[in-house]
């Protein structure tokens, strides 16, 4: 029988299928510290997280937060979506003492950290943003 007869078994389809879903995993990685930054320097600007989920603000961070990482954007198109983004500002505003909304509860460490060393510091953060923007 030549290779191209050959008939595969279901189990060694869903292994290989499994391989190949590993190796073009989808999943979008953690978020790094310069992200972090970028998505607090809106919320801070737009009176403590009215910014929403289509505004252009969300929709043009997206995009510099997926400049930011061509090697991956390129390759996931959900990366740093306008939806993430949206997530994680939520993710801010739930730790927010000052904002009176509920937000998105499940916030990761790195949010928290992020939070807890800038969240009350605006003219730092649009600074670093700045900086991270700029190289």
């Amino acid at each position: 029988m030549a290779n191209k007869d050959k008939v595969t078994s279901p189990k060694v389809a869903r292994n290989a299928s499994s391989l190949l879903r590993e190796e073009v995993s989808l999943k979008a990685p953690k978020w790094t510290f310069e992200e972090y930054v970028l998505a607090l320097n809106p919320y801070l600007e737009s009176d403590r997280g009215a910014v929403g989920k289509t505004s252009p603000k969300v929709q043009i961070l997206s995009q510099q937060m997926r400049a930011l990482r061509p090697d991956i954007a390129n390759n996931n198109p959900q990366f740093r979506s306008p939806s993430s983004v949206y997530l994680r500002l939520m993710n801010f505003r739930h730790l927010d003492s000052m904002h009176t909304g509920i937000g998105m509860s499940h916030v990761s460490q790195g949010c928290r950290e992020i939070w807890e060393k800038f969240g009350n510091d605006r003219d730092r953060v649009a600074h670093l943003a700045t900086q991270i923007l700029m190289t």
